[in-house]
């Protein structure tokens, strides 16, 4: 499911050169690149990304659960890093 996230992101890029995209366009691209930063471990730009997208659709529950596993994720793995 992920790859199809990250084939999105060049569609996206590929659309806004011709207009600019509508919310549901922009909140799609934004899970897509909070995703793959995150695949990346890029958690503080994750994490961005997924707030970028609740504020577009902020009733929405998917861009605040992705939000919450980045911070549980980011914290696992500085704890690791620490111990």
């Amino acid at each position: 499911i992920l790859e199809n996230y990250f084939e999105s992101i060049q569609d996206f890029k590929e659309a806004e050169k011709y207009s600019q995209l509508d919310n549901s366009s922009s909140y799609n691209k934004f899970i897509a690149l909070g995703l793959h930063s995150f695949k990346n471990q890029e958690f503080v730009l994750s994490k961005e990304y997924f707030e970028r997208a609740t504020q577009l659709f902020p009733k929405n529950v998917e861009p605040y659960l992705l939000l919450v596993l980045t911070i549980l994720y980011q914290h696992k793995m500085n704890d690791t890093l620490v111990n």
